[in-house]
C-alpha cells in the first residue's frame, strides 16, 4: 500500500515538475510563436502570388481571346479576318523596328541623322504598347533612369532595347498566332512592356 502510494506521488511530481518547466520556459514558447507565425505569412504570401498569378493567365487569356463582340457573332471568318488583321498590324510594328534598329545603327556609323529611324522604332514600339492594354498593373516609365545620357549613350541605349525585344516581340505574335498561351513567356510580359516604353521614350528624342 505504501509503496503504491510512493508511486503515484511519484508520477505526480513528475508530471508537475513537467508542466511548471514548461510554464516556465517562455523562450520555447516565443520561439514556437514565432515559427507559427511565419508559416502562415508564409502561406500568405504563397496564397497571394498564386491569385496574382491566376489574375495575369486570365488577363491574357483574354487579350489573345476577347470576348464574343457583335462582330463576332457573324462567324468564323470574321474573326479569322480579325486576327488576321491584327497579325499583320503586329508583323508590320516589329519590322518598323528591325528596319529601324539596322538603319540607326547605319546612321550612327556614317554621323547621318537618325530622326527617320528613330521614327520607325518608336512608332513600332507604340503599336505593341496600344495591343498589350490588357493589363493595368505595369507602372509608367520613370525617365529619371536617363538624366544625364548623353545623346550617343541614348542611341546605343536604343539599339540595345531593339535587340532584347525583337525576340520576344516574335513570340508575342506566335502567342497571338497560335492562341497559346506559355507561362514562360508570361513571365516575360512585365518586361517586356517596360522595354517598349523605354524604347519609345528615347527614340521619341533621338535627332
Amino acid at each position: 500500500m505504501f509503496q503504491r502510494l510512493a508511486l503515484v506521488l511519484l508520477l505526480f511530481l513528475v508530471a508537475s515538475g513537467g508542466a511548471i518547466a514548461h510554464a516556465q520556459d517562455p523562450e520555447q514558447q516565443a520561439e514556437a510563436k514565432r515559427r507559427a507565425d511565419e508559416m502562415r505569412q508564409a502561406q500568405e504570401a504563397a496564397a497571394q502570388d498564386r491569385a496574382e498569378r491566376d489574375k495575369s493567365i486570365r488577363a491574357l487569356n483574354d487579350f489573345l481571346n476577347p470576348p464574343a463582340s457583335n462582330a463576332d457573332k457573324l462567324g468564323p471568318q470574321l474573326r479569322e479576318a480579325q486576327r488576321k488583321a491584327k497579325y499583320l498590324e503586329l508583323r508590320d510594328a516589329l519590322l518598323l523596328i528591325e528596319t529601324g534598329h539596322q538603319e540607326l545603327m547605319e546612321g550612327m556609323d556614317s554621323k547621318k541623322t537618325i530622326k527617320k529611324s528613330a521614327g520607325k522604332i518608336a512608332k513600332g514600339a507604340r503599336t505593341f504598347l496600344q495591343f498589350m492594354k490588357f493589363d493595368n498593373k505595369y507602372p509608367p516609365l520613370d525617365a529619371a533612369e536617363f538624366k544625364g545620357y548623353t545623346d550617343t549613350e541614348l542611341q546605343w541605349e536604343a539599339l540595345r532595347t531593339a535587340e532584347v525585344l525583337a525576340p520576344r516581340l516574335t513570340a508575342l505574335i506566335l502567342s497571338d498566332v497560335k492562341d497559346e498561351l506559355d507561362i514562360r513567356f508570361l513571365a516575360e510580359v512585365p518586361e517586356m512592356h517596360r522595354n517598349l516604353l523605354r524604347l519609345q521614350w528615347i527614340t521619341q528624342r533621338l535627332k
